[in-house]
């Protein structure tokens, strides 16, 4: 769990938008909106908080889906390198049968990799909670 120290900027029912620094880290979730070197997320609102509060966001990540993505991201890689030596196989072609097996197998398995990865980056999402107000001190 990671967390961001920032100010709320508004309110919206249960949930607050949080102005935080941007960081290397939180640069590929795409949960943010980008404005001037700080990051905007809308956080879960815990306690009475209220505009210009100085908090902390914790982040992490939402369960339930990872098995499912897990096994696409390394099932769907090693099913399409099978299926591409299998058509490569079939293929009758300018090149030996086990050279084009090869190759397109290993095109197949890129195919797929790439997709697979893309598909997970954009179904892996994180949840932020913004916790109470910090004491005057630490603002």
């Amino acid at each position: 769990m990671d967390s961001l120290r920032g100010e709320v900027t508004e309110i919206r029912g249960d949930k607050a938008l949080v102005r935080v620094p941007v960081r290397e880290v939180c640069s590929h979730c795409s949960r943010c909106h980008r404005d001037e070197g700080f990051a905007v997320l809308e956080a879960e609102a815990s306690g009475g908080l209220a505009k210009g509060d100085a908090v902390y966001v914790s982040q992490e990540p939402v369960r339930g889906m990872a098995p499912l993505l897990k096994a696409l991201l390394f099932g769907a890689p090693a099913a399409a390198l099978v299926a591409g030596i299998v058509v490569g196989r079939a293929l009758k072609g300018p090149l030996p049968p086990d050279t084009l097996a090869g190759i397109l197998g290993f095109t197949f398995f890129l195919a797929a990799f790439f997709a697979a990865n893309g598909i997970y980056s954009r179904s892996t999402r994180t949840r932020c909670t913004a916790s109470g107000a910090l004491p005057p001190a630490e603002r």
